[in-house]
């Protein structure tokens, strides 16, 4: 890893002692650094966004600071219009293996009777409390239904 060129300082009164200013600097300059800029480029776009954020709120000087390199940083390269990524969206779901049931009296029974069922006892009742009670008591009484006639 390349140590970082020394530091010109902005013209400002910001306290570099200032341990949240010299956590700013740092930070701005590792970024900076991650993008493979020039030195003296980095060095004009740290000494930029520290300006802007001693500017804005010398309060809150990171965040102030990173906001002012992202911005200074689109300015630098504007986005495309109408550019496309190079590739498609993540989109992390629990990767759960489900067992395939391909019997017809599973397709009956989980594609047709339970979402009816489910839909009629939403309508029938408001919570989803009463609709697990009546589902239970659905399911109990079907099969002791079923237990009899067989």
């Amino acid at each position: 890893m390349r140590k970082p060129a020394a530091a010109k300082t902005p013209s400002s009164d910001i306290d570099f002692a200032d341990p949240s200013w010299a956590a700013a600097i740092a930070r701005l300059r590792l970024y900076v650094q991650a993008l493979d800029l020039p030195a003296a480029e980095a060095e004009a776009l740290i000494h930029a966004a520290l300006e802007q954020a001693h500017a804005r709120d010398p309060a809150e000087p990171l965040a102030t600071a990173m906001d002012a390199l992202q911005a200074l940083l689109a300015q630098r390269e504007p986005i495309v219009a109408g550019a496309t990524w190079s590739m498609p969206e993540l989109h992390r779901a629990p990767m759960v293996p489900e067992p395939l049931n391909r019997s017809p009296l599973h397709f009956f029974l989980h594609e047709l009777v339970q979402p009816a069922v489910l839909g009629a006892l939403r309508f029938l009742t408001g919570g989803l409390r009463h609709q697990r009670l009546l589902l239970v008591i659905t399911v109990v009484g079907a099969g002791a239904l079923f237990q009899i006639l067989r």
